[in-house]
């Protein structure tokens, strides 16, 4: 979605949260910040922590389920997301360190990892829309992970809308 700044670019995605709820499905959200450029995946991140507190907020035989559900879809690689969002870690547990390796393959299973738990999150009983906002100010490695998930995405029940000012 384009626009100038102030023209309802995120309003009108905001107009879906109800719609989306009703049909069982979330919308999360993140924004980038043009002062903050220089923070990997802030706004990705931002997006997964308001739906890793939505999952912690459920009853403990939800909670079981999700850490189930994480467990297995991360696998032995889960350290590479936990250490960047530590509140997953109140989900799954402790996690042993993932193998290293070269940065270019430590890049690459970063995002195959991250991809993998967002598909964990949308299905077609709950589909998943992520909100990224100001995406004219989002940094290299954002990007990149953004078209991970876009090429690897398909047939997900997953939707990715992204919000720019076309001024800038």
């Amino acid at each position: 979605v384009g626009g100038y700044s102030g023209v309802g670019k995120s309003a009108l995605v905001q107009a879906m949260r109800r719609p989306v709820a009703s049909s069982g499905g979330k919308l999360i959200e993140g924004k980038f910040d043009q002062f903050h450029g220089d923070v990997p995946y802030s706004a990705l991140l931002e997006a997964f922590k308001h739906l890793l507190r939505q999952v912690l907020s459920g009853d403990s035989a939800q909670l079981e389920q999700w850490r189930g559900r994480l467990r297995e879809a991360l696998g032995e690689n889960a350290s590479v997301v936990t250490d960047v969002l530590p509140e997953l870690t109140l989900i799954i547990g402790p996690c042993p360190p993932a193998p290293e390796l070269t940065s270019t393959a430590a890049q690459e299973r970063f995002n195959a990892v991250f991809s993998d738990l967002l598909k964990t999150f949308a299905s077609p009983q709950h589909p998943l829309i992520m909100f990224l906002d100001d995406l004219q100010w989002a940094d290299f490695a954002s990007l990149a992970l953004i078209r991970h998930f876009v090429r690897n995405g398909r047939g997900t029940s997953m939707m990715l809308v992204g919000a720019y000012r076309d001024n800038e």
